[in-house]
């Protein structure tokens, strides 16, 4: 079955789609926010977990003492 764009699931917000761009745009904010807590060059051999783990530790921290008003509704949980 195929529904228009303006179709809506039962519950949906009719403002989804703002939700959805903003939160996507605050999420890469904060992985950006985290990388730039990171030296590269530290990094050039280390696995991709290591600095996967890095950096969720260097997101945790910006949302432990958030600088902005919209970080206070992101965790890690």
């Amino acid at each position: 079955m195929r529904h228009s764009r303006s179709y809506q699931p039962r519950g949906a917000s009719a403002n989804r789609s703002d939700y959805e761009q903003l939160f996507i745009r605050r999420v890469h904010e904060l992985v950006k926010l985290g990388y730039d807590q990171l030296c590269p060059n530290a990094y050039a051999t280390e696995e991709e977990t290591v600095i996967t783990g890095d950096l969720a530790e260097a997101i945790e921290g910006i949302l432990e003492y958030p600088n902005e008003d919209w970080m206070r509704f992101y965790s890690r949980l």
